[in-house]
């Protein structure tokens, strides 16, 4: 059985994206057990060309241009030209734009982006065309299925509900792989660590506000580094005036191996972004044993607030308060890694495999 998984992305071409790099991990563990089975990954970016195994390869295809006529073009030529020569068995769709035919199956992935109500032009052009094609179409909380099966009832029936949950590469690292990390990145300094993807964003001022309060009522040589994946070029440049800027250090677009590395490493992570489900970057930290300072409305989620540093609204204030308290408290902060374990034990990786698995067999098999 031949898969192909695209991973394009239309908007970014030269980036990845933490969803992409999850979809990656998930088809490279389901690849391991299928050994026979052979997946085809389609990407814009040599930064997603590594694979472990075998049976994972890799296409670079030329990106379009960022229009809505050549991205529309994309999905009406270059995909359905790719799967006439490859002669897939099922096709597997990460970024809502489907590969237009009905000769083979296919599921399309949906992430937070909110593709469905998006206002960019080749979205609304290009989503109802992706439903039409799509034998499954899932979604990994939710929101997300409850948003698109309201706007798209038609389509409903096709809905799947997942559930996001970190991959096998992100665990409780020991002491000498953590000192390696703070050596190779921090020069042995502590830090915490702010994931700043497409959702957190737009908070990157509060979070830099709130770690200069921070090092204003602690003095301490704490350092901020922040995992990028969104707006990164506008706080490099907003860093270049910030009093800490020697303080604080971006990795952008690191691969899953780094960023676990870099979460379990880290003193805490920072992710304020309200929302009303648990996020993947929060699930991956838990498995490191790092502690997350959220907003209550994830902790809500999680029926858990033990679980979490959490607070009531995403500003600076309260961003750097719960810094302080995870500073300052070490019992604390050992009690919250504790009732987070538990949070963690509902997201299982391996469960989601599963249902995965079952998913794909079942699109093959109706089909």
């Amino acid at each position: 059985m031949l898969t192909v998984i695209n991973l394009f992305n239309i908007i970014d071409t030269n980036e990845v994206t933490p969803f992409s790099l999850f979809i990656h991990s998930v088809i490279h563990s389901i690849a391991s057990k299928r050994t026979n089975d052979e997946f085809v990954v389609l990407n814009s970016t040599s930064k997603m060309i590594v694979h472990y195994l075998p049976n994972v390869k890799s296409h670079l295809i030329e990106p379009p241009r960022k229009t809505a006529l050549s991205s529309f073009r994309y999905q009406r030529f270059v995909l359905p030209s790719l799967v006439s020569n490859m002669k897939p068995d099922l096709l597997i769709e990460a970024n809502s734009v489907s590969f237009r035919t009905k000769m083979v199956p296919q599921i399309v992935l949906l992430d937070e982006k909110k593709a469905y109500n998006s206002r960019k032009v080749f979205h609304k052009l290009l989503f109802p065309v992706s439903l039409k094609y799509a034998s499954k179409v899932a979604s990994f909380t939710k929101n997300t299925q409850n948003e698109w099966t309201v706007k798209y009832p038609e389509y409903a029936y096709r809905s799947m509900q997942l559930h996001y949950a970190a991959s096998n590469h992100f665990f409780v690292h020991d002491d000498s792989e953590i000192q390696k990390i703070k050596d190779g990145y921090t020069d042995s300094r502590p830090y915490f660590i702010w994931f700043c993807d497409e959702t957190n964003a737009a908070l990157w001022e509060e979070v830099l506000k709130a770690f200069s309060m921070f090092k204003k009522w602690q003095q301490s040589n704490m350092k901020l580094v922040i995992i990028g994946y969104s707006n990164t070029h506008i706080i490099q440049l907003k860093l270049k005036n910030y009093k800490h800027k020697d303080d604080v250090l971006i990795v952008n677009n690191p691969d899953e191996h780094i960023s676990s590395r870099l979460l379990a490493a880290s003193y805490a992570m920072i992710y304020p972004a309200k929302l009303s489900y648990i996020p993947l970057p929060v699930l991956q930290a838990i498995n490191c044993q790092t502690p997350c300072i959220v907003n209550k409305t994830i902790a809500d989620t999680a029926s858990n607030n033990h679980a979490f540093y959490w607070m009531e609204e995403s500003e600076h204030q309260s961003i750097s308060k719960q810094m302080i308290l995870c500073y300052k408290n070490e019992e604390f902060r050992k009690e919250v890694i504790e009732n987070a374990k538990s949070v963690g034990k509902n997201y299982s990786y391996n469960n989601l495999l599963e249902q995965f698995e079952r998913m794909m067999n079942e699109v093959v098999i109706k089909n």
